[in-house]
């Protein structure tokens, strides 16, 4: 409650406490620092850092209200962070983009491809095969069973 809360001791036995929205934000600050700590050195990227920090405060939104998390958050600046992340989807979006339109094409290609080879190279079926072996002189054609007789 010290941590959160002004404290008054109006007697030996007696202390009030009441709510301070400053104090919690300055106590989630420190949480949100500790979490955000990097246990290595190597790294001293001012935009990690910065990482570090709202995932931490993501992480902490978890166990808090939502008024006191967007104060929390606008108590941070992430422009940088965030103009980092948009640049960042845009440049993987227009890869994606360029990606699906190579694979587009090269599908396109392929089936074109795909379709000249087979109308040039489609066998015919058993029976057209056997019907091209069988002897035709003297048969009569088929349209003169649907002629008129006597002609």
């Amino acid at each position: 409650m010290k941590r959160i809360c002004e404290t008054k001791e109006i007697s030996a036995d007696i202390t009030v406490y009441r709510y301070s929205p400053q104090q919690v934000l300055e106590y989630l600050q420190m949480k949100v620092s500790r979490l955000a700590e990097r246990r290595c050195s190597k790294c001293l990227e001012s935009l990690l850092a910065t990482g570090r920090l709202r995932s931490a405060c993501d992480l902490i939104s978890q166990y808090i209200p939502q008024d006191v998390y967007t104060s929390l958050l606008s108590s941070y600046d992430f422009t940088a962070l965030e103009a980092y992340l948009k640049a960042a989807q845009a440049e993987l979006f227009n890869l994606a983009a360029a990606d699906m339109n190579k694979m587009e094409a090269k599908e396109s290609g392929q089936k074109s491809v795909d379709n000249k080879k087979r109308k040039g190279q489609q066998k015919p079926s058993q029976g057209v095969e056997k019907l091209k072996k069988a002897n035709i002189k003297g048969m009569a054609k088929i349209s003169s069973f649907f002629q008129k007789p006597g002609k």
